[in-house]
């Protein structure tokens, strides 16, 4: 592994845990949703208060399940999956990280494409996506297991659960509709990289005058990382659906077309169960780790250049 590569390996893990520790009950409160129990915490005892503003937060899915959670399970509960969720995060994102600018360098590298073009940036993207996908399933599964999990369980015994029920090939359910979630992380850093060359451009805030980043430059990788992750993630969010349908244990479905199939017939609202909790978890989560990567990668830029 080059220097460079390294670098952006690092800045990787350092921005995917950045960005999970600080949305992590979010993350527990979608995968619930998305879920064939669809997270039900309604709850006649309260439900009948005649105060109108507690009525209409108690309207509000994410308090609704938030405080349900802290109240039936405790305040730890919030933080199911966050040992496997840093576990698989950090090597998760520095491989991600790693394949897509090494694949950036490539292919800008090829003649027969346009440096920093829209097809570099998917290629690159849909490299990346793929390996970090491949690598890392086993432990996201382990990860959709444990916030499922309304009791408590350690993570050994849940992985030692998987393995004598359902074989080493459990550990790789979802993969195929993480596979067709590449999509989305393709779309992403084509807006992301499209978004940032606009900022940088019209605001004129990325370069100063001796060639280097200027540190307002990180904010607006925040930006154009949160922006360009909405989009991306309402067009291709069904795939995020049919991966956790698939990874529930004692799940009677199989392959991924045949669960998608099976959401379209339940009505559009189950393909898109979650989507409200996904978008205030994963905007900021990628703002986070994108402004993260980016701080790190130049950080350790300056120190290599000392």
């Amino acid at each position: 592994m080059d220097r460079e590569a390294l670098i952006h390996f690092v800045g990787g893990a350092f921005g995917g845990t950045a960005g999970t520790c600080i949305t992590c009950p979010l993350e527990v409160v979608k995968t619930r949703l998305q879920s064939s129990r669809g997270g039900d915490c309604s709850s006649p005892s309260t439900s009948s208060s005649k105060n109108p503003i507690f009525q209409i937060i108690k309207k509000n899915s994410v308090f609704n399940h938030i405080t349900h959670i802290i109240k039936k399970e405790g305040f730890g509960a919030l933080y199911k999956g966050l040992g496997p969720n840093l576990v698989g995060v950090a090597p998760s994102k520095a491989v991600y990280f790693y394949v897509y600018s090494s694949s950036k360098r490539y292919w800008n590298e090829n003649p027969a494409l346009l440096p920093d073009s829209a097809i570099v940036h998917m290629l690159s993207a849909g490299s990346a996506g793929f390996v970090a996908a491949s690598v890392v399933n086993p432990v996201w599964l382990v990860k959709t297991r444990l916030q499922l999990n309304e009791g408590s369980i350690s993570i050994g015994s849940c992985i030692r659960r998987i393995y004598q029920r359902e074989g080493v090939k459990g550990f790789y359910k979802g993969v195929t509709a993480s596979y067709m979630g590449i999509s989305e992380t393709m779309i992403q850093f084509v807006l992301y990289e499209y978004f940032r060359q606009i900022v940088d451009d019209r605001i004129g805030i990325g370069i100063n005058e001796n060639g280097d980043k200027k540190a307002s430059n990180f904010i607006s990788c925040m930006v154009s990382g949160g922006v360009a992750k909405f989009f991306a993630c309402v067009m291709a969010y069904p795939h995020e659906v049919v991966r956790t349908r698939l990874r529930e244990e004692n799940t009677t479905t199989k392959g991924f077309f045949s669960t998608l199939y099976r959401l379209y017939q339940e009505g559009y609202r189950s393909m898109y169960r979650g989507l409200g909790v996904q978008l205030m978890r994963t905007v900021p989560n990628t703002a986070i780790t994108l402004g993260t990567y980016e701080l790190v990668v130049y950080v350790l830029h300056q120190m290599n250049e000392k």
